[in-house]
């Protein structure tokens, strides 16, 4: 990802990032040589940030996490029309319950934004 350093989107894609144990690098476009070099590369400016790149080459400007999470194929609706338990919270509730044969899923919203 490349953006300024006290960007708010950088902060909120990094944070959904993280919390979704997705691995990134992110580099400061005003200190960053790489950064600049990068931008060159794909042509754009400074102005079209943040640019989050994947590993495959692609790469999105100014997206929001849904974009991002449906690029690198993250999990946004339910597989299946009905679940014997629904768990909003913890993942210890769900490795127990499913410990149990009970088929489950998680929902926690802010994964989302």
């Amino acid at each position: 990802m490349i953006d300024h350093r006290w960007s708010p989107r950088r902060h909120e894609i990094g944070d959904f990032l993280a919390r979704n144990q997705v691995p990134y690098q992110w580099l400061d476009v005003e200190a960053s040589k790489e950064a600049t070099h990068l931008l060159e590369q794909l042509g754009l400016g400074r102005k079209k940030l943040p640019v989050v790149i994947f590993p495959d080459g692609s790469y999105l400007v100014n997206p929001d996490v849904h974009q991002i999470a449906e690029k690198i194929n993250l999990k946004t609706h339910a597989e299946k029309p009905f679940y014997d338990l629904i768990i909003i919270g913890s993942i210890k509730r769900v490795v127990s319950s499913v410990g149990e044969g009970a088929m489950a899923v998680q929902f926690i919203h802010r994964y989302l934004g």
